[in-house]
């Protein structure tokens, strides 16, 4: 009966964490195709703007004539063409190797690490329970975190890396010392 228990729960690992992620990386590629509401990779489209900027050697940061004056109203569209870049220099230099591609084809790499993380996230953690599992994949922060593109499940990673590995001092400082920064 074990040999049976062993093998079924090898089984169960190898979906939940080989075909899973290949199914939800599927879903998330067709709602970056057919996404009516146009926003896909939202906040991603500022790290992939700031390096792509510097990949080709411009400033990613505003020059003091483009910013608004007299209390200009901005929608979000305004927002992201002004303020390209609104995060420390650091993320620009992380954004060059996905500022040299496409912003689609970029963000769809971008997308699949996000999922990636938090599947890796939830290996780290040794979660191996199919329904903890769905209801992470299924839960609104991480369908709207990878819909939009924001970091939150790199930061998800790093924070489970720091969990995992509290016992490691050069594990737990180097996960959030990326993280922070």
């Amino acid at each position: 009966m074990t040999d049976i228990g062993s093998s079924l729960r090898r089984v169960a690992e190898w979906l939940l964490f080989g075909v899973l992620p290949a199914v939800v990386f599927c879903w998330w590629l067709a709602f970056a195709i057919f996404d009516p509401a146009g926003d896909w990779a939202f906040d991603f489209w500022q790290i992939w703007s700031g390096g792509n900027d510097v990949a080709h050697g411009v400033s990613p940061y505003p020059d003091p004539s483009q910013l608004p004056t007299n209390g200009e109203n901005l929608d979000s569209v305004d927002i992201r063409e002004i303020f390209r870049l609104p995060y420390p220099a650091a993320a620009a230099l992380a954004g060059v190797p996905f500022g040299l591609l496409g912003f689609d084809a970029a963000a769809l790499v971008w997308g699949a690490l996000m999922i990636v993380s938090v599947f890796a996230a939830l290996w780290i953690l040794e979660v191996r329970d199919w329904r903890v599992v769905g209801v992470v994949v299924g839960s609104a922060p991480v369908i709207g975190a990878i819909r939009i593109g924001t970091m939150t499940p790199l930061l998800i990673l790093l924070l489970a890396a720091a969990w995992r590995w509290r016992d490691r001092r050069w594990v737990v400082g180097g996960s959030l010392a990326v993280a922070i920064s």
